[in-house]
């Protein structure tokens, strides 16, 4: 299985109060992996919903334009509770140069969405 660079997926599970109660039930049971035996303990069906939601988290962290159209559909009085728990995890608070780097992209997008909007392209 491939990898993908970024958060753990439980770090960013566990910020991620938006999910369905279905979608954190199953977030859930991927990460209850036995601990002598890891991703090999998982049948071929929780493997791929694993694989799904590794694809999901690095597509929004390497197109920023995603997450910068959503921060502008969240109202204004929640998105600071959004972005804090949800995308500073997704991008590991910028703790390596990749995610530094990702995240700034993502606040260059938010901004030209911003810019966009002000425009009135919205």
């Amino acid at each position: 299985m491939h990898r993908f660079p970024g958060p753990p997926l439980q770090e960013v599970a566990s910020q991620c109060r938006k999910l369905t109660r279905k979608n954190r039930e199953q977030l859930s049971e991927l990460m209850c992996l036995d601990k002598q035996k890891g991703l090999k303990s998982l049948s071929k069906e929780k493997r791929q919903k694993l694989e799904a939601y590794q694809h999901l988290f690095y597509l929004l962290q390497t197109q920023p334009g995603y997450l910068a159209r959503l921060l502008f559909q969240v109202p204004q009085n929640k998105s600071t509770t959004f972005l804090q728990p949800v995308i500073f995890t997704l991008y590991s608070y910028a703790s390596h140069p990749r995610e530094g780097y990702l995240l700034l992209q993502l606040f260059k997008a938010a901004l030209q969405e911003e810019i966009r909007l002000g425009e009135g392209g919205g």
